[in-house]
């Protein structure tokens, strides 16, 4: 598995997880900056995903749910 799909992985629940918790629950050895950078791949990529800081200036990373939206073929739209 590489760095970027066990992000994903760990974000894919849609909450929002601390830097930390990504570099614990991953590979053995990653660093905050390592993070910060597959993150940006991720996004390069297409992934949506939304950071911020916590009160201690750390880093918070979450995966926006794609919303999907499509017409049957009597013309009704739904949301997936």
């Amino acid at each position: 598995m590489t760095d970027g799909q066990i992000i994903i992985e760990i974000l894919s629940d849609n909450r929002w997880h601390h830097v930390l918790d990504i570099m614990q629950r991953g590979k053995p050895g990653a660093i905050n900056w390592a993070v910060r950078s597959r993150i940006s791949d991720l996004k390069k990529k297409g992934c949506q995903i939304e950071s911020r800081l916590d009160e201690n200036g750390m880093a918070e990373y979450r995966l926006i749910p794609q919303v999907t939206y499509q017409y049957d073929n009597q013309g009704q739209g739904a949301f997936l």
